[in-house]
């Protein structure tokens, strides 16, 4: 990944609230990336190759993502930011494959911009 797209995809990430401290935050970063690069990949092929990236399990990557995309959704629920608003999930929290292809989709629209 060149410098310009990770600088991209971590102004995306920061606009959402994820914290950067979180291993989620990384490994959202990774999936961003990959998903750009091949937008039909499964979800498990997904996490395998992220899992490789930082060293770690597909359960691991799971997980970590996860909690990274719930601190998000709590953040800007309490800070009162919309940006959770500009993208509709299917109960109101989203599942971490559709966080992660909404962040796609942004990444992506900000691309063409």
């Amino acid at each position: 990944m060149n410098t310009k797209e990770y600088v991209k995809i971590a102004e995306l990430l920061n606009e959402f609230c994820i914290p950067k401290h979180l291993l989620g935050y990384r490994m959202i970063l990774n999936a961003i990336y990959i998903l750009s690069q091949d937008p039909n990949i499964s979800v498990i092929e997904l996490y395998e190759k992220v899992a490789e990236m930082n060293n770690s399990n597909v359960s691991r990557t799971e997980r970590a993502i996860r909690y990274a995309i719930e601190a998000a959704y709590e953040n800007c629920k309490m800070y009162n930011i919309n940006t959770f608003k500009r993208v509709s999930f299917a109960n109101g929290k989203p599942s971490n494959h559709e966080f992660l292809k909404a962040l796609c989709f942004e990444y992506e629209l900000s691309q063409v911009c």
